[in-house]
């Protein structure tokens, strides 16, 4: 096994394993995908605003992800 010695430069959301765990545990995949989406643009809980649509046009990928799911999924 070889290490890569490169450094990525940036700031980044330390994700405990506990905290991984629990959401592997307690939440569906759409779910899953959807915090860590949503982390990855707010690091450290500073509040974000952004359009379901936009949300859906990054992750056009995923075909489980449509502007439905995406409020379905954020209602408390």
């Amino acid at each position: 096994m070889t290490q890569n010695n490169v450094r990525i430069q940036g700031r980044f959301y330390p994700l405990q394993h506990e905290e991984w765990l629990k959401a592997y545990k307690e939440l569906t995949d759409s779910q899953r995908n959807l915090l860590y989406y949503l982390q990855s643009l707010d690091l450290y809980g500073n509040g974000l605003r952004i359009h379901a649509s936009k949300i859906t046009n990054d992750l056009d990928t995923c075909s489980e992800f449509g502007i439905p799911v995406i409020f379905k999924e954020i209602q408390p």
